[in-house]
C-alpha cells in the first residue's frame, strides 16, 4: 500500500497536548500483513533491550515502552554479528504523541518498498479520542466524504487525502442506537458512494475508520475498528 507522504512517520493528535511521558502505554493495529510479517521489535531504554511487538489485524493488548528522545524505534532481526550477537535493521522511527497512551498503526508499504511497513502514531488517550466518538483516517489519494447520522448532507465530513477527522457521538439513531452511514470517494465527476451501511453509537465505544484503495484491486475500502471501553469489554 502506498501511503500519502504527509502521514508517513508522523504523529496524529486530536485534542490538547499533555506533557511527554517517560513511559507510555501502547497498542498496535496492523492494517494488513506484509509478507506475513507478524512481529517486530521495539528498542528499549538502552541499546541492548528489544521488546517483541506482535502485530494483529485487530487491536493488540496494551504494553509499555520507553521512547528514545521522544521517538518509538522499531527494528527487525538481521542475523548475528561475527561475535554471535544479534543484529537489527531499522524499520521505523516515529515521533510519539506527548500523551500517555498511543496506538501504532502498521500499514503495508507495498512490494517495491524498502521496508515492509510504514508506521503512524496516533494519540490513543480518552482526551484525544473520547469514548463514543468516531475517528476517520483517509489513506486514499482522493478526498473521502462521510455521512454519519446527523453529520449528513451539508453537514457531512470531508476528509482530505492523508487527513484525519473526529466527530462526537452520533445522536440521530434508531431504537437500537443504529445510524445510517454513507461513505463517498472523490472522482473527477464528483463524489461516488462506495459504502452504504449502518453503525452503532455507544457511549462506551469509539470507532476508528480507515478509508483507502486496495493495493491489489485498486477498489475503495472502508475498514472500521471498534474499541470498547475497558469497563465494558467482555
Amino acid at each position: 500500500m502506498r501511503i500519502l507522504t504527509c502521514l508517513l512517520g508522523t504523529t496524529l493528535m486530536l485534542g490538547g497536548l499533555a506533557p511527554a511521558a517517560t513511559e507510555i502505554r501502547f497498542r498496535t493495529l496492523c492494517f494488513r500483513y506484509q509478507d506475513q510479517l507478524k512481529e517486530v521489535l521495539a528498542a528499549g531504554a538502552d541499546a541492548k533491550t528489544m521488546l517483541p511487538v506482535p502485530l494483529f489485524t485487530v487491536y493488540s493488548l496494551p504494553a509499555t515502552m520507553t521512547p528514545t528522545d521522544g521517538r518509538a524505534v522499531f527494528v527487525l532481526p538481521d542475523g548475528k554479528t561475527p561475535e554471535g550477537q544479534p543484529k537489527y535493521k531499522p524499520l521505523a522511527s516515529v515521533v510519539v504523541p506527548p500523551v500517555g497512551e498511543v496506538l501504532f498503526l502498521f500499514l503495508p508499504a507495498g512490494k517495491d518498498a524498502k521496508q515492509p511497513y510504514q508506521v503512524v502514531a496516533l494519540a490513543d488517550d480518552p482526551h484525544s479520542f473520547p469514548w463514543g466518538n468516531v475517528r476517520m483516517l483517509n489513506l486514499a489519494k482522493v478526498p473521502v466524504r462521510f455521512h454519519l447520522g446527523e453529520y449528513s448532507g451539508s453537514k457531512a465530513r470531508t476528509v482530505k487525502p492523508g487527513g484525519v477527522d473526529l466527530v462526537s457521538r452520533v445522536r440521530k439513531v434508531d431504537d437500537f442506537n443504529m445510524y445510517n452511514v454513507v461513505v463517498e470517494f472523490g472522482t473527477p465527476d464528483g463524489f461516488v458512494p462506495v459504502s452504504n451501511t449502518r453503525w452503532k453509537a455507544v457511549a462506551g465505544k469509539r470507532d476508528l475508520v480507515i478509508a483507502c484503495l486496495d493495493p491489489e484491486t485498486r477498489k475503495p475500502l472502508v475498514n472500521i475498528y471498534k474499541d470498547v471501553e475497558p469497563a465494558l469489554a467482555p
